[in-house]
């Protein structure tokens, strides 16, 4: 049987002609999602992602659709090339499983009691509310229809599918408590309903354009995956936090957890008075401003800029290729290094390198022709 690495392997023979920085940023992004969704052999792999060769070439398309997208309106929507590449690596649709047929838009189902949450949408927008008891509530559009709604073994799974029709904009939402929900206009949701002291464990949302939206709950676990739908977290508690999107934007506010990872390619990230003790920030093309007080923080991008502001304890490391980074960490232990860019610490120019000796954290900066500005006063 093959192995993972082989798969790999194979995945970056197919992207040789890529830029290095770029060819390792993609490889690097597989890889985690590929451990951070169990795929552990060569035929899983190829049964989420489809061949190498088929994974790579939505990836030139997507890296395509990338540059095209710069290169016209900022407004212009997600080329139609991403939208397909993040419908295959997803993979959302379970064919074999059926939601009861009949089930009216905007009906609502009474649930059996979960503590798991599982949601795979197209086009819907997913958020969580309060409410007496355990129930789903959905209104689609004309373009999407549930597939498969069930609870089994504490976990509610729902999915949506296209069904061949136009689609209208479209919304689902999970609610978690006592809160009635209005359906009007172009407004399409589905809604989870659970009572306020619900003990919420493993967590997975999947969304396409959906945005995703979570407040004033705590989890075990919570992985989120996006195309351009935006992500927002609010007065959340969760040890361990994952989240990947394409084009949509992630804001956090409030978090308290053990463990944060975030990856988008151009989303920007805005990350805010939230505590804990590990944080990585990776980003192709997408900004990274960051207020959070951490243990460590590690941020990559290729061309995205960065901001730290927040107070680090332990290390912030950041790494760019033409991205502009500025950091400010009291008192800061500091190395920075750039090859074309410009180092400014404390107001003063430096030449391309800089050691500054301190007490605080370690900040580490390193960049190719993007420029540093690091405050430590």
């Amino acid at each position: 049987m093959k192995t993972k690495d082989q798969y790999f392997t194979e995945l970056e023979g197919c992207l040789r002609d890529l830029p290095q920085v770029e060819r390792e940023e993609l490889m690097e992004y597989q890889r985690e999602y590929a451990d951070e969704a169990g795929l552990e052999d060569y035929d899983q792999l190829t049964g989420h992602f489809g061949t190498p060769r088929e994974l790579a070439d939505r990836l030139y398309q997507e890296l395509d659709a990338r540059r095209a997208q710069a290169a016209s309106s900022p407004e212009d929507s997600i080329n139609d090339a991403v939208k397909q590449l993040l419908k295959s690596v997803f993979s959302w649709t379970d064919s074999s499983r059926q939601a009861e047929p009949g089930a009216p838009d905007g009906q609502e189902r009474t649930l059996p009691a979960f503590h798991n949450v599982n949601v795979k949408t197209q086009s819907a927008d997913i958020r969580f509310e309060e409410g007496e008891g355990f129930a789903v509530r959905y209104l689609l559009p004309d373009g999407e229809e549930p597939d498969w709604l069930e609870v089994t073994n504490d976990t509610l799974f729902f999915t949506t599918r296209g069904n061949g029709r136009r689609s209208t904009s479209s919304r689902v939402e999970i609610h978690l408590g006592g809160k009635s929900l209005n359906w009007t206009g172009t407004r399409h949701e589905v809604v989870v309903v659970l009572p306020r002291d619900t003990e919420l464990q493993q967590v997975d949302l999947t969304t396409a354009s959906g945005d995703v939206s979570l407040e004033n709950r705590s989890c075990t676990r919570l992985q989120l995956h996006s195309a351009s739908g935006d992500i927002r977290l609010q007065q959340l508690t969760c040890p361990a936090l994952s989240l990947a999107t394409v084009s949509g934007d992630v804001t956090l506010a409030g978090l308290h957890g053990e463990k944060i990872s975030v990856t988008t390619t151009s989303g920007d990230l805005d990350c805010r008075d939230t505590e804990a003790k590990e944080a990585r920030f990776r980003t192709v093309s997408g900004d990274v401003d960051c207020g959070a007080a951490l243990d460590t923080l590690q941020l990559n991008t290729v061309s995205g800029d960065c901001i730290v502001s927040g107070p680090v304890a332990v290390s912030i490391g950041c790494t760019t290729v033409s991205g502009d980074v500025r950091a400010a960490a009291q008192n800061a232990d500091v190395t920075a290094s750039t090859i074309s860019g410009d180092i400014r610490c404390n107001g003063m120019e430096v030449r391309r390198r800089l050691h500054l000796p301190g007490t605080g954290c370690r900040l580490e900066v390193k960049t190719t022709s993007g420029d540093i500005d690091i405050l430590t006063q």
